[in-house]
């Protein structure tokens, strides 16, 4: 049951998060391109530079990692990527994204610390030799609009933690949607990959550590093997964000 003491947390969480929907709306035309699913790896534990790589390479598959540079200097209970998991991860074409420096909750800081986080990550980036990240996700999926407008203007595209389809219509390079891919919802993930190849579209999903013994908010190698099999069987290609924003926004305005 969640403590009494918890709940003006959840309220002003939801609150900001509704707000920021509605704010700052980098709305642009969604081509009919696909069928196309994004994965992205948040945090970028050492195992999904690892098993997760090679998982993807032998299904001729991309994918983004996002990363905050500054979790390798805290006690995060598993290893992070190195810096040469990082550039053998470019090295095999896929993208690193920025998913803050010391993955601090944007929601609850100003625009000043923002920005400072963001400038953190890339510098960390440009001491590792990595070219600067175009997309970000956005850490714990909170925002609030002053985050967005910075990080929404700042990046090609900032991905949320809600899902949805981009299959027509228009959608918010600020915003976009993404739905979970971990141990409760890997059945979940299958079911849009059906969809997809049916409807055609993009989607994206996010998970984090690829491991034999996960946490709830990871997947395991035989799920993420049977997702990527799953893609092949029903021509759905497998791409990194970057990807994605350039062939479902042929006609986006650049960032500023």
């Amino acid at each position: 049951m969640t403590p009494l003491r918890a709940l003006p947390d959840r309220f002003r969480n939801a609150a900001a998060g509704y707000l920021a929907r509605r704010a700052f709306r980098r709305m642009q035309p969604v081509s009919a391109s696909g069928p196309l699913l994004a994965l992205g790896f948040d945090d970028v534990p050492q195992s999904t530079a690892h098993i997760g790589a090679e998982l993807l390479s032998a299904h001729g598959a991309n994918a983004t990692f996002y990363v905050s540079a500054g979790l390798s200097r805290t006690d995060t209970g598993w290893p992070c990527a190195t810096h040469e998991d990082l550039v053998a991860l470019v090295g095999e074409g896929h993208e690193i994204g920025c998913h803050g420096y010391a993955h601090i909750d944007y929601s609850k800081h100003s625009r000043t610390a923002i920005r400072a986080d963001i400038d953190a990550n890339a510098r960390a980036f440009e001491a590792m030799g990595l070219r600067p990240a175009r997309n970000f996700a956005y850490p714990f999926g909170r925002i609030a609009p002053r985050g967005k407008a910075l990080c929404g203007a700042h990046f090609d595209s900032c991905r949320g933690v809600r899902p949805g389809l981009l299959q027509g219509g228009e959608a918010d390079l600020a915003l976009l949607p993404a739905a979970p891919f971990d141990q409760g919802t890997a059945q979940d993930a299958l079911q849009l990959i059906d969809r997809l190849a049916r409807d055609g579209g993009a989607a994206m999903l996010f998970s984090h550590a690829v491991t034999p013994s996960p946490s709830p908010y990871d997947c395991t190698p035989k799920q993420l093997e049977t997702l990527l099999n799953r893609c092949a069987e029903h021509g759905v290609s497998v791409v990194t964000t970057a990807e994605l924003v350039k062939r479902c926004f042929p006609g986006r305005s650049r960032r500023p």
